[in-house]
């Protein structure tokens, strides 16, 4: 069995925002950990949040929802801001339940 492996998270950058565009597709920036992960798309002129689990080596599982605060006026400190929000709000929650759960467990 493959072990999935979990990191400290980090922010990335994907599309500079320079290149962005209302005519194309793009995955902006997003904030991840090998395990969890918050990203923002971008698709026609319509932006995106995707929230993922990772459950096995090739698939996640997520759930996606329609934003309307990106625009391609923002920084990228901006939109750091947002995703690691939108992560403590989202995945620190679920980590924390887990830790005590284990605690409790053992």
């Amino acid at each position: 069995m493959i072990q999935l492996k979990k990191y400290d998270a980090y922010f990335d950058m994907i599309t500079p925002i320079k290149y962005l565009n209302n005519k194309y597709s793009f995955t902006v920036a997003r904030v991840i950990d090998g395990l969890h992960c918050i990203e923002l798309h971008t698709s026609n002129g319509i932006s995106t949040i995707e929230k993922g689990i990772r459950t096995a080596v090739d698939y996640w599982e997520s759930e996606i929802e329609e934003i309307n605060w990106f625009n391609f006026d923002m920084t990228e400190e901006e939109i750091a801001d947002r995703l690691w929000e939108l992560w403590r709000r989202k995945w620190k929650r679920i980590l924390i339940m887990k830790f005590i759960l284990f605690a409790i467990i053992h």
